[in-house]
């Protein structure tokens, strides 16, 4: 079986065709929370995808369960399905606690392109009768022993109260009551991506009061820095753990213990970070620029509209004052800067026309 996954997942590669734009996902892949018996159904937004396939994958077993349209794994409570020529969903029904864990979108691109959804399957609490205590009768003075035992994901929490409301009353009077540490977890399976923030929470229940630390599986405490912050909120018997993390690091993937100990005995909670992979980027900006060209060369361009053409002295406000009037569109008359007469008076009528060309060409010579 494994042999025949690995060709499929070959054969799934070399059907890639780089052409076009590449594939990228329009949105993330959704963690999924439902009731054991429920359907529960992933959809896979793929842009662009060309030649290339779709495929489903199992992530923590590798077991390819289909790929674009067509299901691979004999799981007979698993169906596939394609809309809107971009869209492709994952459906599994009736589900069973065994079906929690990572599911993988993936597009066979050269390097791959995946994104990954959480499955959550919790189970309705249930009184195991088998080993719980029925009706008993015992003389009055005498002791008496009661058991419970309750099945359930995430564990449940068993409390103890009279049929009738009233309080239990303990023969002795008042006394406070040792209770082992009992840890629940808020949510066993988390997924963050690099950079992100992700906060992991336990709630605790310990009489008398325990000693409450996180690790990271059977690593050292984990201390809190600037990075990794604790929390905590607590009452008599109650207390609520927090372990923030931000920015998430690749080294931060992995499972976390929330423990609790006290005099009576000591419990722990498991909680696991998935890593969720952001869409691609399209590449850094592209910027263009013009090559540069010989001095001397021109080059014409259409006015921006910013500023209206000069075409006569009557739309340049700053014409020879003492000259007559020119018919519009007549090109004035210059003199011969290399004349006597140019030269004794050129810079006092035609200093500033003279400096504006000089300035243009400095100018034309420095961008050019």
């Amino acid at each position: 079986m494994a042999s025949l996954q690995i060709n499929l997942l070959t054969s799934f590669v070399l059907l890639s065709t780089a052409f076009g734009l590449e594939p990228e996902f329009k949105r993330p892949l959704n963690n999924i929370t439902v009731p054991e018996g429920r359907d529960a159904t992933f959809t896979c937004v793929v842009h662009h995808l060309g030649g290339h396939k779709v495929a489903w994958i199992k992530s923590d077993s590798k077991a390819i369960l289909a790929i674009h349209n067509a299901v691979i794994t004999h799981f007979n409570r698993l169906s596939v399905a394609q809309s809107d020529h971009n869209t492709w969903t994952l459906t599994l029904r009736n589900v069973r606690q065994s079906d929690s864990g990572p599911y993988m979108c993936q597009v066979n691109t050269d390097p791959m392109r995946y994104q990954v959804g959480l499955l959550e399957v919790v189970v309705p609490p249930d009184i195991v009768t088998s080993e719980t205590s029925s009706d008993i009768i015992i003389p009055e003075g005498a002791g008496a022993r009661l058991h419970c035992k309750a099945d359930g994901y995430p564990p449940p929490t068993i409390s103890w109260r009279r049929e009738d409301g009233q309080d239990i009353v303990l023969k002795d009077g008042p006394r406070k009551e040792k209770v082992p540490p009992q840890v629940e977890v808020t949510n066993a399976l988390l997924s963050a991506h690099i950079g992100g923030t992700v906060m992991m929470a336990c709630r605790v229940e310990a009489s008398p009061q325990a000693i409450y630390y996180w690790s990271r599986g059977n690593d050292a405490i984990i201390l809190s820095d600037s990075r990794r912050r604790y929390g905590n909120s607590s009452s008599l018997y109650r207390y609520n753990m927090t372990l923030t993390i931000s920015p998430v690091r690749e080294e931060d993937f992995a499972s976390y213990r929330c423990v609790a100990k006290n005099s009576i005995g000591e419990a722990e909670g498991v909680i696991t970070l998935h890593r969720v992979m952001l869409p691609s980027s399209t590449g850094p900006d592209e910027y263009f620029t013009e090559p540069s060209r010989p001095l001397g060369d021109t080059r014409e361009y259409e006015p921006s509209g910013d500023l209206p053409p000069f075409t006569d002295d009557e739309d340049f406000p700053y014409g020879r004052q003492d000259e007559p009037a020119r018919p519009r569109g007549q090109a004035a008359d210059w003199p011969d800067l290399r004349s006597e007469e140019a030269k004794s008076s050129a810079w006092g009528r035609h200093g500033a026309v003279v400096l504006v060309v000089l300035t243009v060409v400095s100018c034309t010579d420095v961008f050019w």
